[in-house]
């Protein structure tokens, strides 16, 4: 069966993307130096007076170490049914080789396959020796191959999301969980409560693992690490970055850590996972852009050191081309003096996090009614990519959470209703 991951968000916007030299009049500052003012910038902000913008007390602003950011076009990458199949097996016995065997694989390995006439994935399942011929001739469409027992769930999707699940059964015999006949998608929290979250990703606070202490910055290191050597992501020009971490209380003194993942260019990351679910609210008109969060949504739970108990998500490969680079951005005060401008009938923001990071949306397409700057259900194959501003904010007015968006090149605004962060801060 064909699953389809949707999220809708009714965007609030003047249009982000900027076209070719498009400043909108902008003064603009090179990220070196605005890297080396910034704690000056955030003083002054403190101390401006505004009526819209004042800084929480946790405040936190990041720069990412890069000195250029970049317009990008992403091209998701392609496989062949055989490329498809080996990274699978890859994946297979890498995580599961302990406990099953090659023979085993002929009755565990599943395949959701592309009706004779194209129109669908079927809904029922067939073993993948079955179908074997059929798929690498071309014959038929591959949409999936999974493994779902009592011991061991691995799924892979085609169609654009990597690994989208992996699980052991460890967790749930961590929980005393014993009636169940799937380890499929669990999530930790389902079984045990959250003891600390951090955005924060390079603390050196320690907690125990069944096996030994760790860092959160070392247990950061590591998971980025397994995701790339591992290959549990698609790979191609971006990387994996850790947004967020969870700590979780697994009982008895000890800890698991579950990471939030985010892609990243030249060490500028992508928007992430955490701010996904929204409500919307109009501002300028009807129209919205559609943002690709198939990129975002990797995360990744670890109770041993260098073991990965469940990773769900994934995102495509994508090579990435440059059509403009920038060494020189709208300021961070410039950013709060343009929010100040902008929402000043609308809103009293308390901004708990600033940060200089990509977000992106498919391209126009023709069958796109609501929405001529977006590509919404057209070709999720391309990519466009730009540096944003992003801000968290608590708006006093309503006593709402929102994200804003502030185009680092034109300073044009957008911005959306959170109600997710609460479930993961």
């Amino acid at each position: 069966m064909k699953k389809i991951l949707t999220i809708i968000l009714s965007i609030v916007l003047v249009l982000l993307i900027p076209g070719c030299d498009d400043t909108g009049g902008k003064d603009l500052q090179k990220i070196s130096d605005l890297r080396n003012e910034l704690n000056k910038q955030i003083e002054e902000v403190k101390n401006a007076g505004y009526k819209v913008v004042t800084l929480s007390d946790d405040f936190v602003a990041k720069i990412p170490d890069s000195d250029v950011v970049y317009d990008l076009t992403l091209t998701a990458e392609t496989f062949d049914f055989q490329q498809f199949y080996d990274k699978f097996d890859k994946i297979f016995d890498k995580e599961f080789g302990d406990i099953y065997t090659q023979e085993d694989k002929d009755s565990l390995y599943r395949v959701l396959y592309e009706g004779e006439n194209g129109e669908n994935y079927l809904e029922d399942t067939v073993l993948l020796k079955n179908r074997i011929d059929k798929l690498k001739s071309g014959e038929q469409k591959l949409g999936q191959i999974y493994v779902d027992t009592d011991k061991a769930y691995l799924t892979l999707f085609l169609f654009g999301t990597g690994v989208y699940g992996l699980s052991h059964d460890d967790l749930l015999k961590q929980a005393g969980v014993t009636d169940y006949i799937s380890v499929s998608m669990y999530d930790p929290t389902n079984f045990f409560e959250v003891a600390e979250n951090y955005l924060n990703v390079d603390s050196e606070d320690k907690y125990a693992l069944l096996d030994r202490e760790v860092s959160v910055k070392e247990a950061v290191e590591k998971a980025k690490e397994m995701t790339a050597e591992y290959n549990y992501s698609w790979g191609g020009d971006l990387k994996p970055e850790v947004y967020q971490v969870r700590i979780i209380d697994i009982g008895g003194g000890k800890y698991g850590f579950d990471f939030t993942f985010t892609p990243s260019y030249k060490g500028v990351i992508f928007d992430s996972y955490e701010f996904t679910d929204s409500a919307g609210q109009s501002m300028y008109g009807e129209k919205a852009l559609s943002h690709d969060y198939d990129l975002f949504m990797p995360q990744a739970f670890m109770m041993e050191y260098g073991q990965f108990e469940r990773f769900h998500g994934g995102y495509s490969g994508y090579t990435a081309k440059e059509t403009a680079s920038h060494d020189k951005v709208i300021s961070f005060s410039g950013a709060v003096k343009i929010l100040e401008k902008e929402l000043a009938s609308q809103m009293e923001l308390s901004v708990s996090r600033a940060e200089l990071i990509y977000t992106g949306m498919y391209p126009a397409s023709e069958d796109d009614e609501n929405n001529e700057n977006s590509g919404g259900a057209a070709d999720r194959s391309v990519e466009k990519a730009f540096p944003v501003w992003k801000f968290r904010c608590h708006n006093t007015n309503d006593d709402l959470k929102y994200i804003i968006y502030v185009n680092a090149i034109n300073g044009n605004v957008e911005y959306y209703v959170c109600d997710w962060w609460e479930a993961r801060s």
